[in-house]
This record gives structure tokens, C-alpha cells and sequence, in this order.
């Protein structure tokens, strides 16, 4: 048989112990914070290249306006490339859309970083 000596068990600390204070609870442990700020760091880097991509789109768009307005290039023209590049867009939209199912693009801290990557 088992007996319990005194001062210890569930008696309160003695005036000179230490007690072991906790910083962070269990849900701030290494493998969440990793969880959590790989999302938002991917976010950040898309956003970076969303907003030079959309850069890169405002000087095509302005430089093919000019184009038309000058009359190097011939609105037909610009038609039929145009058609030609949308035309397999059907199978590119179905394998990205399979792509995202798997993605964290869902993530709320992802589409934070994409916010504070574009800005």
C-alpha cells in the first residue's frame, strides 16, 4: 500500500518552490504556427506576382490600344489572335479547377497574404 507524505499531491506550492509557467498553449506549438504561416507566405508570394502580372497586363492592353489607334494592327486581326488563344480554355479551366480543389487557396490566412501581397 501506497501513502501519501505530507506537503505533497494536492497541497498548494510551498513558499520557496517554483511552479513551471506555460508561454504558449499547446495550440501554438511549432506544427500550427508552421500550418499557419505556410499559407499566408504562398499568399504573399502570389499576391506579389498577381500585382506585377496585372502591371504587365496594363502595358499589353495600352500598347495593343495604341496599336489600333495608330493602325498597325487591324481590329479583325486582333479578333481572330484573340479566339485563337481563348480556344483551349475549356480544358485549361477543368484542370484548374481540379487544381484548386487540392490548393489552400480556401485558406483565410492564403487570401490575406494575397491581399497584403497585391498591396
Amino acid at each position: 500500500m501506497v501513502t501519501a507524505r505530507p506537503g505533497c499531491g494536492d497541497s498548494p506550492p510551498r513558499r520557496g518552490s517554483r511552479s513551471q509557467v506555460t508561454l504558449l498553449s499547446p495550440a501554438f506549438s511549432a506544427v500550427f504556427l508552421i500550418a499557419v504561416m505556410a499559407p499566408l507566405i504562398v499568399g504573399l508570394v502570389v499576391g506579389r506576382v498577381m500585382r506585377l502580372a496585372l502591371k504587365l497586363g496594363v502595358i499589353i492592353v495600352a500598347t495593343v490600344m495604341l496599336l489600333l489607334v495608330v493602325g498597325l494592327v487591324d481590329a479583325g486581326e486582333l479578333v481572330g489572335f484573340t479566339t485563337y488563344l481563348t480556344g483551349p480554355g475549356a480544358e485549361l479551366t477543368a484542370a484548374l479547377r481540379d487544381f484548386l480543389g487540392y490548393s489552400l487557396y480556401a485558406s483565410i490566412t492564403f487570401l490575406a497574404g494575397v491581399g497584403i501581397g497585391i498591396l
